[in-house]
């Protein structure tokens, strides 16, 4: 059974790119710490990549799989957990608020479907937001739309010209703060960087731009300039400078990834925290909904430095969070194993 296991996890390993999970690893860990600090240039930083970054590594993964298989893989990874989480985190809301005689279920429903990342702009049917778990159905429906393009699409030129013109359009809807269910406004400005994932893999762009040092100078000139001036946010479909902010998230998402490598080459402890992080960062995104929901930081107030009052929080999120991780991986580590005793069984 032991022998079976580890041989899953090899194969799993083998297919797995360790810098890639890297890059995971560091945008998820930013992802949080964005969630704390105010608008600077700290957090300009932290968007300028780290949303896209996580939609080009989906597009550098893009499998040809069928209609079915492609729409069961994304419910079953990306919808069920979606909607599990923001059933437990309710249920524990309504407990911790004494109220358990029951949940509104019409609420409940809306939150699902509108899937808002906030509220105060736009908050059509008044539904409740979902803060970041928005990005889960956003995720799903980009790759629907590209495997609808790539099928209908006879040649690479074609692809091009469909997806400029979504682009095009979901950044119209944008402009005028017209938000889509399941943010399919974002998910066809998203595809952008879906399909520039795709095409890194396709013609194996990364080891090329990895090679040439004036590249990556450039592009990191380029993404330095454009945090300095203003970034992308997705969840608030904020645009500068239209197409200019999504190619400065493109090349910070390169060089991040470039950064990742470095640090799997030459910095060994450092890599295992990273992959660790990378490797499940779906899970730290439901976990982070879940701590940010039902946590109340307010105590840190007591703290007059706001600064200082920013890192404890960001600890104290990372502490949780990386808790009921290590949790969640031993109970799925029983489970696997488990499994293989009945299968030998």
């Amino acid at each position: 059974m032991k022998q079976k296991t580890k041989r899953m996890e090899k194969k799993n390993n083998e297919n797995r790119i360790e810098y890639i999970d890297i890059a995971r690893g560091i945008a998820i860990i930013l992802m949080v710490l964005g969630h704390v600090i105010d608008v600077s240039l700290s957090r300009n930083f932290i968007f300028s990549f780290h949303m896209p970054l996580f939609i080009i590594i989906s597009g550098f993964f893009y499998k040809d799989d069928s209609w079915k298989n492609a729409i069961v893989k994304g419910i079953k990874k990306l919808i069920i957990p979606y909607i599990i989480c923001i059933i437990i985190t309710d249920i524990l809301l309504a407990m911790f608020n004494r109220n358990i005689e029951y949940i509104n279920v019409i609420d409940f429903l809306k939150q699902i479907f509108f899937s808002y990342a906030f509220s105060g702009i736009f908050t059509f049917f008044n539904a409740k937001p979902l803060s970041h778990l928005w990005f889960f159905p956003l995720l799903l429906l980009t790759k629907l739309i590209f495997k609808y393009d790539k099928t209908v699409c006879k040649n690479e030129f074609q692809m091009l010209a469909l997806i400029t013109f979504e682009v095009y359009i979901g950044y119209i809807f944008g402009v005028f703060r017209i938000f889509l269910p399941w943010s399919f406004d974002v998910a066809l400005y998203s595809l952008i960087f879906y399909y520039f994932g795709y095409l890194l893999k396709k013609y194996n762009i990364l080891e090329k731009i990895f090679s040439n040092k004036s590249v990556l100078a450039l592009l990191t000139t380029i993404w330095l300039l454009g945090m300095c001036l203003n970034s992308i946010e997705l969840a608030t479909r904020r645009y500068p400078g239209g197409i200019w902010c999504a190619i400065v998230a493109i090349c910070g998402s390169v060089v991040v990834i470039y950064i990742s490598k470095l640090i799997d080459n030459r910095l060994k402890n450092i890599s295992k925290i990273l992959k660790w992080y990378g490797k499940n960062s779906c899970w730290i995104i439901l976990l982070h909904f879940m701590e940010k929901e039902l946590i109340n930081y307010d105590f840190l107030n007591v703290f007059s430095n706001k600064g200082y009052v920013c890192f404890i929080e960001f600890i104290c999120k990372i502490i949780i969070i990386t808790f009921f991780m290590v949790m969640i991986v031993k109970i799925k580590k029983n489970i696997n194993g488990r499994i293989g005793v009945k299968q030998n069984v």
